[in-house]
């Protein structure tokens, strides 16, 4: 495929899709990392990379199964401790996610973010082929805020080997990855 040079109207503040947080960065992330859902081009929530979902217990538990052609941009398949691990990166107290709001809704994420809990308490977990999120409340907005950046997976594994650092050459989920990036 032939690449998009596209200019933009000004330097995005970060491209680690758990702490963006202005205009530059958003436009750029949402066309690089897709989440379960996704917004179609009339605004339309539609799924991602979730291929079925359904929710239960009055509202509290989401279970999800992930397309079996869920792929990264390096070619391997997405999975549901992707799911899990971005998740806890957008409330780990250390990343300082300006966008961790939209995700107290699930259980223990306030405590969290806020360090009084380690991400192991975050209501977000594997049953067998499903991706479970628990909610403390009913949240009527939860599959809309699932569509931002912060809620899109991350791979450990590249994470961890960059020191915890986010790149804009990581692996991504959306249909654009950035082939080179050079800031005025």
């Amino acid at each position: 495929s032939e690449p998009i040079r596209i200019q933009i109207g000004g330097e995005p503040s970060t491209l680690d899709p758990a702490r963006v947080m202005d205009q530059y960065g958003f436009g750029i992330l949402r066309n690089m990392m897709e989440g379960l859902y996704t917004l179609d081009p009339d605004g339309k929530l539609i799924k991602g990379l979730a291929a079925s979902s359904r929710i239960t217990d009055k509202g509290l538990v989401y279970h999800f199964k992930l397309r079996p052609d869920a792929l990264w941009s390096d070619g391997k398949r997405v999975t549901i401790e992707d799911c899990i691990f971005g998740l806890q990166h957008a409330l780990d107290p250390k990343t300082a996610s300006p966008n961790a709001e939209y995700f107290f809704a699930i259980k223990g994420a306030k405590e969290v973010f806020s360090g009084t809990k380690p991400s192991s308490a975050l209501g977000v977990s594997r049953k067998g082929n499903e991706l479970i999120i628990e909610l403390e409340r009913p949240d009527p907005l939860f599959l809309l805020e699932l569509t931002i950046p912060s809620a899109a997976p991350l791979r450990r594994d590249v994470f961890e080997a960059n020191g915890g650092k986010w790149d804009y050459k990581f692996p991504v989920t959306g249909d654009y990855y950035i082939k080179s990036y050079r800031p005025a």
